[in-house]
């Protein structure tokens, strides 16, 4: 699924309730938003548990990093 997608499912579900959203779409939608949840959840706790255990810090810290790092990337990526 692209990162688009997964994006607007997430930023409907937290604009409102994350029931109503799920309830207007089918079965295998709902199944399919599930999974790129947390699927997103799972990247960022590990990306936190990492940087956390790299940097020595506690898992918020290592949250506030991973997010840092993250952002840096895109910032050295983007061309011109």
């Amino acid at each position: 699924m692209p990162v688009s997608v997964r994006y607007e499912m997430w930023r409907m579900c937290t604009s409102r309730s994350c029931d109503n959203v799920l309830a207007q779409g089918s079965t295998r939608v709902t199944t399919s938003f599930q999974r790129a949840v947390l699927s997103l959840q799972a990247d960022i706790f590990k990306a936190s548990k990492a940087a956390a255990k790299e940097f020595n810090t506690h898992l918020q810290g290592g949250a506030n990093i991973a997010g840092f790092l993250k952002v840096a990337d895109a910032m050295v990526r983007v061309p011109g």
